[in-house]
């Protein structure tokens, strides 16, 4: 479980649409194969020949002058609009044909009221029945917003892989844009594994943010209607608090439900509350 506190820049980097059920036929759930456990929902067309939309959770680092943090879900375009929109992420000429995928990936945030922060992720790999691999090209740079000259800027390549597995893998996009996965055990009757990105605004500013939140270290079962409820509390050390509920109800073809994280710190110089609120969320199988 990988937690941390950021500061008020990673919360500008947030996609602003609302999250949506996923509608395609082909969900493909995996992430990064770097040290880094961020993550990657893949939704393919029923044809497995289009890419219908990427829900992803990225964080970056080159070294202690550049960290980014940056996740939503694209929204398909032939080429860039004129003016990019504040938070939106652009999937440019994604395609799968042959069993290869391609496509760019492209957002803007505004930081502030003077910079700009830039990404461009060439996305590329393979594409089989049940599983996806390949790598992701990030370049990220921030720009001056009167002069636009660039001021520092990121390059990494990384590794991802993603599984597929129709009744058993179910993946989707919760209200805050972030990626969720939830992984049935073979009898359709357990929640094997489950894991979601989230943040939750603090009340000293900034945000706590989780790129791959896990839970359970065991099975956990299902009601006869395929829901389940789940509450876990936390000691982080440090004089932090974390109480999570995770519910939720799962279907033969897709599910849905709520999740929240309140985060409690407590200092020499009082205490802050970091939460998410109640979020929604939604995913696909198939």
């Amino acid at each position: 479980m990988f937690r941390a506190l950021v500061g008020a820049l990673a919360i500008l980097t947030v996609g602003f649409f609302a999250a949506q059920p996923a509608g395609a036929a082909r969900i493909y759930a995996g992430q990064p194969t770097a040290s880094v456990p961020d993550e990657l929902v893949l939704a393919l067309s029923n044809s497995g020949t289009a890419i219908t939309k990427i829900t992803f959770h990225l964080d970056v680092s080159c070294g202690t002058d550049f960290e980014s943090v940056d996740f939503g879900s694209t929204q398909n375009v032939d080429a860039l609009p004129d003016r990019m929109a504040n938070g939106a992420h652009y999937l440019v000429a994604g395609k799968v044909a042959g069993g290869k995928l391609s496509g760019t990936i492209v957002g803007a945030d505004a930081i502030g009221d003077t910079s700009w922060e830039l990404m461009n992720v060439v996305l590329s790999g393979t594409v089989a029945k049940s599983r996806a691999s390949g790598t992701m090209a990030i370049k990220l740079a921030r720009t001056d917003a009167a002069s636009g000259a660039t001021t520092a800027q990121c390059s990494r390549v990384v590794r991802w892989s993603a599984l597929r597995n129709p009744g058993i893998v179910y993946a989707g996009a919760t209200s805050q844009n972030e990626p969720i996965v939830i992984e049935l055990k073979p009898d359709r009757k357990h929640v094997n594994h489950a894991h979601v990105a989230w943040f939750a605004p603090c009340t000293s500013g900034g945000a706590w943010i989780d790129p791959h939140d896990e839970f359970d270290l065991k099975a956990y079962p299902l009601s006869r209607t395929g829901a389940f409820s789940r509450t876990y509390r936390f000691g982080l050390g440090g004089g932090a608090l974390e109480i999570e509920r995770f519910i939720g109800r799962v279907s033969p073809t897709k599910a849905s439900g709520t999740f929240q994280s309140d985060v409690t710190i407590t200092g020499s110089t009082g205490t802050s509350t970091c939460s998410t609120g109640k979020v929604s969320w939604t995913a696909a199988t198939g």
